[in-house]
């Protein structure tokens, strides 16, 4: 019992310290792109677990900008074309993924398995909301896919990303 309890604080600790990290690349990268590292071109965003809490930090990042009103309209809407997230280990709130929508120029898409058992110890039902991507985000303009018959696993996405 001890052993097994060492070892979630461990697991615990690591998914803090991944997500505190996630956090902060995420503010670097909407900063970079507002600062026009794109060359002024949209971008598409497509990541995987960490990947993908960096990229909704990012964009959480760029519609505070928009609301501060630090930037101009005009630099922050179409600079996101597309986004697809898989596995994301973020609780589906809705204000969250509306505002991001919000950014989007073009497709925004959630790919999730209800058989990610990873996410699933991360996420128990019960203690904190479910994952991303676990379940649909039940927001207007989120295209939800159900990856289940596919992913059972959080790392099989990439292995199997051309059939995602």
């Amino acid at each position: 019992v001890i052993l097994g309890a060492a070892a979630g604080l461990l697991i615990d600790n690591a998914w803090t310290t991944a997500g505190e990290r996630a956090e902060k690349a995420g503010k670097l990268l909407a900063h970079i792109l507002l600062q026009g590292g794109t060359g002024g071109r949209p971008v598409t965003l497509i990541a995987h677990s960490v990947g993908a809490k960096v990229i909704m930090a990012c964009m959480e990042e760029l519609v505070a900008q928009l609301v501060d009103s630090n930037s101009p309209v005009h630099s922050i809407r179409g600079l996101i074309q597309d986004v697809l997230i898989m596995g994301t280990p973020v609780t589906p709130d809705s204000e969250l993924f509306s505002s991001a929508r919000s950014i989007v120029s073009g497709r925004f898409i959630n790919c999730y398995s209800s058989r990610d058992w990873l996410l699933g110890v991360l996420f128990w039902e019960g203690i904190s909301k479910p994952a991303a991507g676990l379940s649909p985000v039940d927001v207007a303009g989120i295209e939800n896919i159900n990856c289940s018959n596919i992913v059972s696993g959080h790392a099989e996405y990439l292995e199997k990303l051309d059939e995602v």
